[in-house]
């Protein structure tokens, strides 16, 4: 069994470029697994989807929005928008758009459990408007 330090490792965590936050995968197997996120200040996740698996997300520190929308023929239509805090916890369901944002001035950390291909080959980013 191996025993990592959450906040250890996310501080030397380096930058995903395609969704805009700092990123780790904390632990899991190639079925699920859990993945801590920094998001930091006034910065937006890319809105993007999956096509196969939930994501169950747990805010950790923090305050942030979350959008979840579905595809149409022009990019995105968003249907609902959560504000999130320290303590959330939420499913975004399959095949559905999400971005979470950071609109504050203070980093948000969020913990997600998912299949590791949502951040390999079952990650699709919407085009920006």
């Amino acid at each position: 069994m191996e025993v990592i330090n959450l906040a250890e490792h996310l501080n030397k965590a380096g930058m995903d470029h395609k969704a805009g936050i700092r990123i780790i995968r904390a632990t899991g197997d190639e079925t699920c697994s859990l993945y801590v996120a920094e998001i930091l200040p006034n910065t937006w996740l890319h809105a993007h989807y999956h096509q196969h698996g939930i994501e169950i997300y747990q805010i950790m520190e923090g305050k942030g929005v979350m959008r979840i929308g579905t595809r149409d023929h022009t990019g995105t239509a968003w249907k609902e928008e959560h504000a999130v805090a320290a303590g959330d916890c939420f499913t975004v369901p399959e095949g559905g758009v999400h971005q979470l944002g950071n609109p504050t001035d203070q980093r948000l950390i969020a913990c997600f459990i998912c299949p590791p291909s949502h951040l390999g080959d079952d990650r699709f980013f919407m085009e920006e408007g």
